[in-house]
């Protein structure tokens, strides 16, 4: 065969290949290290990394990987991934992070990091897939063909019928062929052709066979001179088949294309079939690369909504705390729609002089004032993407008017110049509550309602602690590298902490308790805030949220209790559920932690 299905490597060979990716299917396990650079997934043979999974696509993906970073890409036409719960067409991938393609489960690990060394069976995947011949080659039993299109066919959708077809013509002896489709008004079409199957035929004898091949149910074969037609009637829409031309073609050649013309239908049927679910269920989201994907269930709620409404033309309202990331939110609703392609420009509105934000926004014209240049403005600047604006709750009541102009009309007028048509998705954010402002009369009713389109909510980060180790060790890796531990006691003290600051307060604690330890080092308990080393800031210790009914007696075993079942909870988190990993981050053994998870129910 063309490839070999392993290669005998020598240390030499996995030195530049600083990542493992592990493959588990239902019955099998295998890994496959990676070079930096791109390398495709998919069932094809031609793929670097061929996966043997009935619900992959022939080409499902891309993955870049770098010395330090990697980015999954899902391909036109092929099912998202899921990561962390979430399904994604794009996302960057951390060292230790899985995800599903189809009925396969990915895991993807740096090499140096996990003292990974190459298993028996372990090879390099090509950086690219390189184009070529199919593996089916000449000079075999016609049987061993069928079956390799039988595996094609069960890889689920591929572009490379072509490659497939010349490789049936080859083992029938045909000089030409061509798969094609018949629509229920008798309109043929060719699907992909193999040399020119019409030469030296006449076109009225041709349609013939094309019409008794495909005008009845079932699979029917009719021959002329030379030809050769295979034919599928009572389809959806009409008919599917498959002829070949040759003076001496095999003696076998009826029975295979009765069989091949079947395979080919049933790919073509099941790609409609997707077609459809795609359209119907959207793409999934494509995450920024970097960016911590929470694994909490309020932030599956959100990766829901957003995936509902990212590729809609209606506004967004993304309403948050201070420094949970709305603008986070906004990119990620513009990266995952049809506008990604063009330009994503954000405006802060409580950071501009209100005298200076009109011609901000809208532009200004030439020689309106001596020294003053001409400006598009973000609305033309965001012509046919999205414009961010941020903090809209503090936009002045005279521009709030011009803006709601501006959305109804769809076009912009600029200080001293000429109105233009622009076309945009408007994504607003806010931390206060628009509705009481305008009742209040500070914020326009009718703006706030053509804003409204869709009302997004990202939830607080004490609302959401699983998701606080994630997102602390991420930070921790922007200051050092490698990155620093966490003591349990430390870890548990910031999943307890309120933080009031969010996603931006959490980032400053591990920035500055990332330098404080360095590299490689530890972050324990005195190196982070008095306030969180303390619990003085931890959630439910607030007076409005009080931790214990009044007059409860707090004691040592209980607190003791508390502490325990918080460090477990966050350590099994930081871990995505898996008690191995979290018994060794504990510094405990897998049966203590089972029975402490048995004792207070949690045992799966």
């Amino acid at each position: 065969m063309a490839v070999r299905d392993v290669i005998t490597a020598s240390a030499a060979d996995f030195a530049p290949h600083p990542w493992v990716l592990t493959v588990r299917g239902p019955s099998s396990a295998r890994q496959v290290l990676l070079a930096e650079g791109t390398v495709t997934l998919g069932g094809s043979r031609l793929c670097g990394v061929v996966l043997e999974g009935s619900e992959v696509a022939g080409q499902h993906a891309r993955l870049q990987v770098a010395a330090d970073t990697a980015i999954l890409s899902i391909l036109p036409n092929a099912t998202p991934a899921v990561l962390h719960g979430v399904r994604v067409q794009r996302a960057g991938l951390a060292s230790g992070d899985s995800f599903r393609l189809g009925d396969l489960q990915l895991t993807l690990r740096r090499r140096i990091e996990n003292g990974l060394v190459p298993q028996p069976g372990e090879r390099p995947a090509a950086p690219v897939s390189v184009p070529g011949r199919p593996l089916l080659v000449a000079e075999r039993p016609l049987l061993a063909c069928l079956e390799d299109l039988l595996t094609w066919s069960q890889r689920g959708p591929s572009s490379e019928r072509g490659g497939r077809l010349a490789t049936l013509c080859g083992e029938l002896d045909a000089e030409a062929g061509c798969l094609f489709t018949v629509d229920a008004g008798g309109q043929l079409a060719v699907v992909t052709a193999w040399g020119d199957p019409t030469a030296g035929t006449d076109g009225r004898d041709l349609a013939r066979l094309v019409r008794q091949a495909t005008g009845e149910p079932g699979t029917a074969v009719v021959a002329a001179d030379g030809l050769l037609v295979a034919g599928i009637g009572g389809l959806p829409g009409g008919g599917f088949g498959l002829l070949v031309r040759g003076r001496q073609l095999s003696a076998e050649a009826p029975v295979v294309l009765r069989l091949a013309v079947r395979l080919f239908a049933h790919e073509a049927l099941r790609e409609q079939a997707m077609a459809r679910v795609s359209r119907v269920e959207g793409g999934g989201l494509r995450f920024p690369p970097g960016v911590v994907i929470g694994r909490s269930p309020a932030m599956r709620r959100l990766y829901d909504q957003l995936e509902r409404m990212a590729d809609g033309q209606l506004p967004a309202l993304i309403v948050g705390e201070t420094g949970v990331g709305k603008e986070h939110v906004a990119q990620l609703v513009h990266d995952s729609s049809r506008r990604r392609e063009r330009p994503f420009v954000t405006i802060n509105c409580a950071a501009i002089p209100a005298e200076l934000l009109e011609s901000e926004l809208f532009g200004i014209g030439r020689g309106v004032a001596t020294g003053v240049n001409e400006r598009a403005g973000k609305f033309r600047e965001a012509h046919g993407g999205t414009l961010f604006l941020d903090e809209v709750g503090e936009l002045p009541l005279a521009l709030q008017a011009k803006l709601l102009r501006a959305l109804e009309e769809k076009k912009v007028q600029p200080v001293g110049g000429q109105a233009s048509a622009v076309d945009l998705r408007i994504v607003a954010a806010t931390n206060s509550r628009l509705d009481e402002a305008a009742r209040r009369g500070s914020f326009r009713l009718d703006l706030y309602y053509r804003l409204a389109g869709f009302v997004v909510v990202v939830p607080p980060l004490r609302e959401r602690p699983e998701d606080v180790p994630l997102l602390f060790d991420h930070f921790l890796r922007e200051v050092a590298a490698p990155p620093p531990r966490v003591a349990p006691r430390a870890l548990s003290a910031l999943v307890r902490h309120r933080w009031e600051g969010n996603v931006r307060e959490l980032r400053h604690e591990a920035l500055r308790a990332g330098a404080h330890v360095g590299p490689g080092g530890t972050v324990d308990l005195d190196d982070l805030s008095p306030a969180i080393a303390t619990g003085s800031g931890a959630a439910g210790t607030s007076a409005d949220e009080p931790d214990e009914a009044p007059g409860h007696r707090r004691t040592l075993d209980g607190e003791l209790a508390r502490l325990e079942k918080s460090l477990i909870g966050a350590a099994l988190s930081a871990a995505g559920g898996n008690v191995s990993e979290a018994a060794r981050a504990l510094g405990v053994s897998r049966t203590r932690l089972y029975r402490h998870l048995a004792a207070t129910g949690r045992a799966r």
